[in-house]
């Protein structure tokens, strides 16, 4: 898919189901601006596919950005979804359902973003640079950020002596810490959301998200060559990101939505 915010630049998606599951439950979503005094919104959500009606929490999130208000602030945004979530899982046998996502808004050339669980947000300028790579909310993070630990040479160390892994900062893996929202196995606290805004973007710059499915399969370097190569069709970057995603046998539904900012002024 490719479109165009008149107001703000060109974005393209993609969605796959990948080489092992039967149905896709994850879900983009792109609501462009109406007018300049109007923020642009956009997001990738994924279906947690250990719970029940996964796509159905999915889609209800995308459901709620989608339909929101202009200028709406994100956190009430992603509150409204996280109850919508719990009505859902009162209808189910388990009780238990969730989504994981990011949802990020363009106000002028600020942009703001929130995370929840392992979709996972790029940012690179207009020479292909990566200036900023969002943190899972993961266990595993969660366990690099705790006392007594430190990483070297793929190497996780901590009190107990070293203990071999295949180390990745940012796993897919959910956190009971930070998992507030959109999960009912997790919710502790769904008020517990940081504002998380980023310098501001030129002309030029990209924004990509992928879910699990896209990112984890696919090692960092090469989905960072590709901004590094110069690429700025949004339509041409989330197919290459699906080729890789399929080539590493990803076994997960993946989607990526690609966005260059103000495309019209490089």
């Amino acid at each position: 898919m490719l479109g165009l915010d008149r107001n703000y630049g060109k974005f393209a998606t993609v969605s796959d189901v990948g080489i092992k599951r039967e149905s896709n439950q994850d879900y983009f979503v792109f609501r462009p601006s109406n007018n300049e005094l109007e923020d642009l919104v956009f997001g990738g959500i994924a279906g947690m596919g250990g719970y029940a009606a996964g796509e159905d929490s999915a889609e209800v999130v995308a459901k709620i950005v989608a339909e929101s208000l202009p200028n709406r602030d994100l956190t009430k945004m992603i509150e409204e979804a996280e109850h919508s979530v719990l009505e859902l899982a009162r209808t189910l046998p388990f009780g238990k359902t969730g989504a994981t996502g990011i949802i990020a808004r363009v106000s002028g050339d600020t942009l703001e973003q929130r995370t929840v669980g392992d979709v996972r947000m790029y940012v690179f300028d207009s020479k292909g640079k990566l200036i900023y790579r969002s943190l899972d909310q993961s266990k595993t993070q969660e366990w690099l950020e705790s006392d007594g630990l430190y990483v070297k040479s793929g190497t996780v160390r901590n009190s107990f002596g070293p203990k071999p892994y295949n180390f990745n900062p940012s796993s897919n893996l959910l956190s009971t810490r930070n998992m507030k929202v959109l999960s009912t196995g997790h919710i502790k606290n769904p008020s517990h959301l940081e504002k998380e805004t980023l310098v501001n973007l030129n002309p030029g710059y990209q924004v990509l998200i992928l879910t699990d499915g896209a990112h984890g399969p696919v090692p960092n370097g090469e989905i960072i060559s590709i901004y590094e190569s110069g690429e700025t069709n949004p339509q041409t970057i989330v197919r290459k990101i699906r080729e890789m995603a399929i080539k590493h046998k990803s076994d997960d539904n993946l989607t990526a939505v690609a966005y260059v900012h103000k495309s019209w002024a490089i």
